[in-house]
């Protein structure tokens, strides 16, 4: 499974997108960053459509070209892990 870091709008937020290539399919992930009360993420699906992902990349995920990278694999099929590096580099 592949994982992208995209820098959140919300500080308090961690934005995870990438492919489930067992399943073939796009997925986003929104946590807390400090989760200490264990309520999980704040979005979260087993399955996606690709335009569900898109959408909320764009909810919340600050617009960044690193972001519209990401946002370009995922329209033309593609790994977003090969196109951009997994981590967000330091601002």
């Amino acid at each position: 499974m592949s994982r992208v870091e995209l820098k959140p709008k919300d500080p308090k937020h961690e934005v995870i997108v990438g492919l489930d290539r067992q399943v073939s399919r796009f997925f986003i992930t929104v946590s807390l960053v400090h989760d200490e009360d264990g309520m999980g993420p704040i979005v979260f699906k087993n399955r996606w459509s690709r335009e569900d992902v898109i959408v909320n990349i764009d909810k919340y995920a600050e617009d960044t070209p690193r972001r519209e990278k990401v946002i370009s694999a995922i329209w033309m099929d593609l790994d977003p892990a090969d196109h951009v590096p997994a981590k967000e580099p330091p601002s």
